[in-house]
């Protein structure tokens, strides 16, 4: 299927048009097709296609949008996939001629024939046929999203007439030419090309007319004369300069004994063309708009490859610097001594021509006189593994014609701001990348017996790096005899993985990491050790100086030097991630450097620092169950507070992935008390959101560490989490199993909230097996033991759970009054947490009574509290809301709902799912679930 983006948003099929439906689908369409293969906020897209709307209003209306779309789409193997935050279209860019037109364009930088360049760059011009998103986008929203699109087509045409130039075809582009100044009367590149094909079309009077109105529009109206490249052509052309008047034949750009020191190309270099395009886009920006040398860093990793990058897209812009490349590798990682400023500049004159005797040993007399031989040429420059701005300095040149670039494991900030440069952070692979990388690597044959699920295991294992796929696929086609799934066994294992991705020596995983960590001073050292024992999730800086035990401002300048050797990743949002591969090598250097017994404290403080934080931010919840006292050995200097439920779902959403790996790393270091207690600790916010299988995953350790640590009233606390986690799994026996042996175990001090609890969960668990008497003996228990306690929040739940109950037995006015009661309680105490279940019960029950208005007010009522994180709520308030509008006659507004219900549920996991399945198999639509 093929796509348009470029003039009137269209796609066809084997060359027949596809129908894609209204003005505002289609370009919303036309959104996600400039963005293939990544998730585009849903915010993002409500604010574009209409702007200052209200997004909780809009949201439902893009969802019709996005399920219509689906279903065109479909056919064709088109899907449009859901994410938590957005959606993505799932098409090969190669397919979208907005992207087709990006990489043909850069592909003609490696054609050397300028007659077959300028064909190639016309051929890409062509897919232009013309503005962007035409016909459903209006000017400014067109402004917004391709401003930058327009001149990359400018640079695209211009490159072509420098092409057509070069091929001696000046007199087809004069009127080309002529027609780009006159719309573009102040680009000067441009005019110079124009000047350029009038002088060697004999036209020399009307060359000097293009400059003198070209400098007359610059000075009147900006008050700046054109600039020199524009100026010099301007005097040789004055000057009958003789090389202007016919095209240089090839090669003749460059003379002779120009440098090509650049290293060898990496074989078969794979993917990175978003980087590609960036470090296009980076040199361009400089070079159009600073009369000074432009200056660019690549930054990242060991094994990240910056180096492959460099050397990869040196080659391909080599062209556009004649006057030669040269290489130098400062060796500023490694187990020799950084490479001395004076040393490279020797290297570097002497690639330059300059011959030995001539250069000075001193380092400024020698940095001039580099400045100098480089001052009329137009040279790339590349400096490899660069260990600190100042091992830098003295080796940039100064002409604006010249380019370097920088690899280097630091961020060399000081670049950036003292020499202006830009820098590029390089990233790891994507899985398409990964997958490309391996399959090309071990053959076609291979990777197809393999297929892609494994290889893009294989890929996860090396964590995307590079090197470690580079190593783990050399494996392969070194001995015939492992395939892809031999290998996923042997890196399996954690411990082992880092030997597992070594092939010779030097070009090890391990052995990339070792150079970085040997130059750590101790304190960054120690810290970098630390962060390999615990979760590889986004710590902050408070976790970090927890685990550390040290405050905040003693461990920052540690944090710092790991950021700046790109080591440790903060992603701009002051919270700290390592890479998978590097948390391994600091859990192998803690191990051999570091007792057990520091290494058990260090997460021992770690777990104490979230065991209070996420005590802290339940106190914001109202809890069923009652709290334990909660033994902490590392208190925090000052206590956490959540003073709103607000603030505590935040907290809880952010840090839910370092909770769930806690508990494990100590279960696994025998840290029994605070296995438990980090179990409970989240116990109200998981359930909350309907996470059943970590939460079942989290008490089932929980169980044995609370019995270990001798804490019964513990042990008790997560053998009843474990029967409501089943219970709500629909695991009934199981349930009642463990909330029997809850009941059973022997606690000296049982108080009458703890029976209420027991007889709600059991009458839960009951109810939901289907045996409501039992179920109804329990809750009626509860209901009056929650009366007598006067807790306004037990009382409200236990009327909640009562009312859902008599909704499941048909007995609606009892159902009603119980309801009605609860959420009156909910209200009045400002109960948020209880509001959403409770408007999804009524609309339940008025929509059993065949009261459709009110079905829908609940129903909304329930839906609007979505941001309080009970997403299990939210997909059961939009199957109601679908029922209620279906019931009103608004058929489609309520298949809408139902997508996003039967989404939701599926997401979450439970049995629910089957009703929006059934609602929407009854108004004759299909489920669209979108794969992982």
């Amino acid at each position: 299927m093929e796509f348009q983006v470029l003039g009137n948003v269209a796609a066809s099929h084997r060359g027949s048009p596809v129908e894609l439906g209204r003005r505002q689908e289609r370009c919303l369409l036309g959104l996600l097709l400039l963005e293939p293969g990544r998730v585009v906020l849903t915010e993002r897209l409500i604010e574009l296609l209409w702007r200052d709307a209200d997004a909780t209003e809009r949201r439902a209306t893009l969802h019709t949008y996005v399920a219509r779309l689906r279903r065109r789409l479909a056919p064709y193997g088109v899907r449009i996939i859901t994410r938590s935050a957005g959606y993505l279209l799932d098409v090969d860019p190669a397919t979208v001629d907005l992207h087709r037109f990006t990489a043909e364009v850069e592909r003609t930088s490696t054609i050397v024939d300028p007659a077959a360049r300028a064909q190639a760059l016309a051929a890409a011009l062509e897919l232009w046929r013309g503005p962007l998103l035409a016909g459903v986008a209006d000017e400014e929203l067109r402004q917004r999203l391709g401003s930058g699109l327009e001149e990359r087509r400018l640079a695209a045409f211009e490159r072509r007439v420098e092409a057509e130039l070069a091929a001696g075809e000046h007199l087809r582009v004069v009127g080309l030419l002529a027609e780009l100044v006159r719309e573009f009367p102040t680009r000067e590149h441009g005019i110079e090309l124009f000047m350029l094909a009038l002088t060697r079309a004999g036209r020399r009077t009307e060359a000097l007319e293009v400059y003198r109105s070209a400098r007359r529009v610059l000075v009147e109206e900006f008050g700046v004369e054109p600039g020199q490249d524009l100026q010099r052509l301007h005097r040789r052309i004055l000057a009958d300069d003789p090389t202007l008047t016919l095209p240089a034949p090839a090669g003749a750009a460059t003379t002779s004994d120009a440098p090509r020191h650049l290293p060898r190309d990496v074989p078969g270099f794979i993917g990175r063309d978003a980087d590609l395009a960036a470090l296009d886009a980076l040199v361009d920006a400089v070079a159009t708009s600073s009369p000074v040398a432009a200056v660019c860093t690549i930054g990242g990793i060991g094994g990240i490859g910056k180096t492959a990058l460099a050397v990869h897209w040196a080659h391909r812009a080599a062209a556009r610097y004649p006057g030669g490349q040269v290489f130098v590798n400062l060796r500023g990682y490694g187990p020799d001594a950084p490479t001395r400023p004076i040393d490279a500049l020797g290297q570097l004159l002497r690639s330059l021509n300059v011959p030995s005797e001539r250069i000075p040993l001193d380092v400024d007399e020698a940095s001039a006189l580099y400045r100098s031989t480089l001052a009329d040429r137009r040279v790339l420059v590349l400096l490899d593994n660069a260990a600190t701005s100042d091992q830098v300095r003295p080796l940039l040149p100064a002409s604006a014609h010249c380019l370097t670039v920088i690899t280097s494991r630091n961020r060399l900030d000081g670049l950036v701001a003292h020499e202006g440069a830009q820098s590029l952070r390089l990233g790891l692979l994507s899985d398409d990348e990964a997958h490309h990388l391996v399959a090309s690597m071990i053959g076609a044959d291979r990777a197809a017996t393999a297929g892609r699920e494994q290889i893009l295991r294989l890929a996860a294992l090396c964590g995307n790096l590079p090197l470690a796929l580079r190593i783990a696929a050399a494996r392969v086609v070194v001995d015939e005899r492992l395939t892809v799934g031999n290998l996923l066994l042997e890196l399996a294992d954690a411990r082992e993985r880092l030997s597992g991705l070594a092939v010779e020596g030097d070009t090890a995983v391990r052995g990339a990491f070792a150079v970085s960590y040997r130059a750590l001073p101790a304190a960054s050292a120690r810290v970098f050790r630390l962060l390999g024992l615990v979760p590889n999730t986004a710590l902050p800086l408070a976790a970090v100086a927890a685990l550390a035990g040290q405050p905040e401002t003693h461990i920052e300048p540690a944090i710092e030097d790991l950021v700046d050797r790109h080591l440790l990743d903060d992603g701009g949002t002051g919270r700290y991630q390592m890479h998978d591969l590097l948390r391994l090598y600091g859990a192998e250097r803690a191990e051999l450097e570091d007792s057990e017994q520091e290494r058990r404290t260090a997460v021992s403080r770690l777990a104490d620092a979230y065991v209070q934080h996420g005590v802290a931010a339940q106190a914001a919840f109202h809890r069923v169950r009652a709290s334990v006292p909660m033994r902490i050995e590392h208190p925090l200097a000052q206590e956490p507070r959540y003073d709103s439920l607000d603030a505590a779902s935040v907290w809880f959403q952010v840090e839910a992935g370092n909770l769930v790996a806690l508990v494990r790393i100590s279960d696994g270091l025998g840290l029994a008390r605070e296995t438990w207690q980090l179990a409970d600790s989240q116990y109200s916010f998981l359930l909350r959101t309907h996470a059943l299988t970590t939460l079942r995953e989290t008490h089932e350790l929980g169980v044995v560490a609370a019995r270990l640590d001798g804490r019964p009233d513990g042990e008790r606390l997560m053998a009843n989490g474990l029967g409501v986690a089943y219970a709500l799994t629909r695991d009934f026996d199981e349930a009642i199993r463990w909330m029997e042996r809850a009941a059973q175990i022997n606690v000296a001090h049982s108080s009458p909230r703890d029976e209420v609890v027991s007889h709600l969960n059991f009458g839960n668990a009951y109810g939901q097996k289907g045996d409501r008497d039992e179920s109804e003996k329990h809750m009626r228990l509860a209901t009056a033991g929650a009366r007598q306690l006067d807790d306004p929040f037990l009382l409200c739940v236990c009327l909640s759970n009562l009312g859902w109950l008599y909704t499941e037995q048909g007995r609606a006015q009892e159902a009603l009054t119980h309801l009605e009661e609860a959420l009156g309680i909910a209200v009045d105490q400002d109960i948020r947490q209880q509001i959403p279940p409770l408007q999804v019960h009524l609309a339940h029950q008025n929509a059993n009574l065949g009261r459709y208005e009110a079905t829908v007010e609940h129903a909304r009522a329930a839906v609007a509290l979505r941001h309080l994180g009970d997403h299990l709520s939210t997909a059961r308030g939009l199957y109601w809301l679908g029922v209620g509008l279906d019931g009103l006659g608004a058929t489609d507004e309520a298949v809408g709902c139902w997508q996003e219900s039967h989404r939701l549920m599926a997401d979450i996991g439970t049995r629910d799912i089957e009703f929006p399945a059934a609602a929407l198999a009854r108004s004759g639509h299909q489920p669209q679930i979108d794969p992982d």
